[in-house]
């Protein structure tokens, strides 16, 4: 199945599913990120010696209540306030769960 496509598909996918796929998509970001960092853009990828340091895991694209309040230094309740009032971000639904894209927090770190 192609969920880029419907994405509104990924809401009929059981639990198990939706974690596997979620997966993959996290997998995906990695390798994408690793070669913008590397400058690799297409380029076969080449393996790095174990003495190098590795580069640091990728930001997570979807950020929790948990994580968008540490990261902007307020309550969790503060984020749902300011949400609320439409002075934040709204949340995103993944299945059941609320998430914030990270890029949508940035740009409203950025305007802040």
């Amino acid at each position: 199945m192609d969920y880029l496509e419907n994405p509104d598909r990924v809401d009929r996918l059981d639990r198990v599913a939706r974690a596997a796929l979620f997966a993959q998509v996290k997998t995906l970001e990695g390798r994408l990120l690793a070669g913008f960092l590397t400058g690799g853009g297409g380029e076969p990828e080449h393996q790095t010696p174990a003495s190098a340091p590795s580069t640091p895991p990728a930001a997570p694209c979807m950020l929790t209540r948990f994580q968008v309040a540490k990261r902007i230094a307020v309550s969790k309740i503060t984020v749902s306030r300011m949400v609320k009032r439409k002075t934040f971000p709204a949340p995103v639904r993944v299945g059941s769960q609320l998430r914030w894209r990270s890029a949508d927090v940035e740009q409203w770190e950025r305007r802040a």
